[in-house]
């Protein structure tokens, strides 16, 4: 029997490699951690990195290295807030914007061909078990 961290680390290995290859736009290719950072910016108004954070569950150092990269591609900007000079805002840019829209059937796609053949129950029970994991990890650090 496999252990649940073997089994997660392989799942995240599986799932990268799921969307390896079709998260591609103009000749530029996305991982799906950079799709899903642009798909919580185009759903979030006036979103932070720490927002970012929270709703992805991304480290901020992980997820500053990803929004520095996303910038230097041109798809999202980043500004100080207004509220909060130490906080940053971010947005998709234009460029941005197209390519989330470009990408995101080609992911919605490929995640239904994922899960098809899942029972509800069995997505309830892994929402569970990663809700389970993740309130773990908060309490350990």
């Amino acid at each position: 029997m496999t252990d649940l961290t073997t089994a997660v680390h392989r799942a995240g290995q599986g799932i990268t490699s799921i969307f390896a290859g079709i998260l591609i736009h103009e000749g530029a290719s996305y991982t799906e951690r950079q799709f899903l950072l642009m798909r919580q910016i185009d759903h979030t108004t006036d979103c932070s990195q720490t927002d970012l954070t929270q709703f992805t569950g991304i480290d901020r150092s992980t997820l500053a290295d990803i929004i520095r990269r996303l910038i230097a591609r041109g798809v999202v900007s980043r500004r100080r807030s207004k509220e909060d000079a130490r906080a940053y805002r971010v947005r998709l840019t234009e460029k941005g914007k197209r390519v989330y829209d470009a990408l995101a059937p080609k992911y919605d796609k490929r995640y239904a061909e994922m899960i098809a053949g899942l029972k509800p129950a069995d997505l309830a029970a892994a929402a569970r078990v990663h809700q389970h994991v993740a309130s773990f990890a908060s309490k350990a650090t």
